[in-house]
């Protein structure tokens, strides 16, 4: 069939599953927080259509990101898959962000060349400005995507960030989440002018774009011209997506608080999922069937499934780490029912004979001899 929009049917139907995807993602980590098995769960649920608009159009592998910690749907797009996303949420040590050490939705994989955050919001942009730097030296092509969401603007490592990438034509993407709070501070409060977009005046060489992020075309089209005005070396862009928060700031917190019934309702009238689903109905590219059940498209398999196949999926691993430190005279102590976060912090000591922890120790050596 013709092109839509410039894109191929097979084009848009694996962006559908990455927005799909990204969501299902989201419920199924709440409802393992709630069971216990993680501790902490942070959703991009009404930013995928502006992130996937991103991934699009960069090569992945060669192009570099900094992404925050709302990116999932994003990494999705560069090529991380729902297993790896799940390894690094469930903190397992074959997850390719940082083996089980970092928290949860702070994204990396080596091989895509995405880099993982710091926690504390605003590093990453002169992390991702010194990247593009050596970029530019080297000439070879790259360009950088760094992330965050308006909050992260009242840094001043943001400013310092666009005021020597600008200086310097660097090509750099700034991409602005914009979902209208910065926790429980609406954006009116937290910046001077109540836009990023205005704030961002007055530097020179970079380039501005304000759109709507749910709305995957519109934002496509930003990335595109931000995107190859890098990689024609005439400097930086920012990228400001106006998005909606479907979720709490984290599971940490309670929009309900602080937020008024008919403003939720209001974002929920504006799910870019649903946005993109209308529009390639429309268009023909989706059938009602395939919207009614996403997972119909050919995907690996079912995320309860994938789920159940992940929590275990590095047990092997994990307890060849453990032979391994019981070897060298430690026992590790741990809670079964909790989520292993990091191997250096789990409280270690010797195993006296006759104690229960001796004989655990025993009888998993017996086990790992016998595997």
């Amino acid at each position: 069939m013709a092109k839509y929009q410039g894109f191929q049917k097979k084009q848009l139907l694996d962006i559908y599953k990455n927005m799909t995807l990204a969501r299902k993602l989201d419920d199924r980590e709440m409802t393992l927080l709630k069971q216990g098995k993680a501790f902490f769960h942070i959703g991009c649920s009404g930013h995928e259509a502006a992130q996937l608009a991103a991934a699009n159009n960069m090569k992945s592998g060669l192009d570099w990101a900094y992404p925050y910690y709302r990116d999932a749907a994003f990494c999705l797009g560069l090529g991380m898959t729902g297993k790896e996303q799940l390894l690094a949420f469930l903190a397992k040590d074959l997850d390719p962000s940082s083996g089980g050490r970092q928290m949860p939705q702070h994204y990396g994989h080596r091989d895509l060349r995405i880099v993982t955050q710091s926690s504390p919001t605003g590093t990453q942009f002169l992390q991702a400005v010194g990247c593009s730097m050596s970029r530019k030296w080297e000439d070879n092509n790259e360009i950088v995507y760094v992330s965050s969401g308006e909050g992260s603007t009242s840094e001043g490592e943001f400013h310092e960030a666009l005021n020597w990438s600008s200086r310097e034509k660097l090509p750099v993407v700034f991409h602005i989440q914009d979902n209208g709070y910065a926790i429980s501070v609406p954006v009116s409060d937290q910046i001077a002018g109540s836009s990023v977009f205005d704030m961002v005046s007055g530097y020179e060489n970079l380039a501005k774009y304000n759109v709507d992020g749910t709305n995957f075309f519109e934002t496509n089209l930003a990335f595109q011209q931000a995107i190859d005005r890098a990689r024609k070396g005439k400097g930086p862009s920012v990228v400001v997506s106006r998005v909606v928060r479907l979720l709490s700031h984290s599971s940490s917190d309670d929009q309900r608080k602080y937020r008024s019934s008919e403003d939720l309702e209001s974002d929920l009238k504006k799910d870019p999922i649903i946005k993109f689903e209308k529009e390639c109905l429309k268009a023909k590219i989706l059938t009602k069937t395939a919207c009614l059940n996403p997972f119909f498209l050919p995907i690996n398999a079912p995320i309860k499934s994938l789920t159940e196949e992940y929590i275990v999926s590095s047990n092997g691993a994990f307890f060849r780490i453990l032979l391994k430190k019981a070897l060298m005279g430690l026992f590790i102590t741990i809670d079964p029912m909790k989520p292993i976060m990091m191997i250096e912090n789990i409280t270690t000591i010797r195993p006296r004979p006759g104690t229960l922890k001796s004989k655990i120790f025993s009888k998993l050596l017996m086990t790992q001899i016998a595997t």
